[in-house]
């Protein structure tokens, strides 16, 4: 018995070249040199110094500010808020001592 290679075909593919999509890059060199230009004539103008120093300021500025800022917090009472804030104070007082009263002699009189 010979060794014999035997090719099949696939009926598809019966040209032997296989189909690939087509596939177009567009031409963007142009576009890409107008850039570079424009960004090459931005960073040798005065105005990117401008904003590179103002960038300076800034970062100064919040590296300047501490992390933790402590704050001071007062309760202060106005003259009158004082007075209402004893007045109150007393008459709850008044009031738990006349239900205290009135319920030990609730209590006595009937036990």
């Amino acid at each position: 018995m010979s060794k014999e290679k035997k090719n099949f075909k696939l009926p598809f593919m019966d040209d032997g070249k296989a189909d690939h999509p087509i596939i177009r890059i567009p031409d963007h060199s142009v576009e890409l040199k107008a850039m570079k230009r424009s960004m090459d004539a931005f960073l040798s103008s005065e105005r990117q110094r401008q904003i590179d120093l103002a960038v300076r300021k800034i970062e100064q500025l919040v590296h300047s500010v501490p992390n933790v800022v402590t704050v001071e917090h007062h309760h202060h009472f106005a003259k009158w808020s004082k007075r209402i804030v004893w007045t109150i104070a007393t008459l709850s007082a008044l009031l738990a001592l006349a239900c205290w009263v009135a319920y030990h002699l609730y209590s006595t009189k009937c036990a």
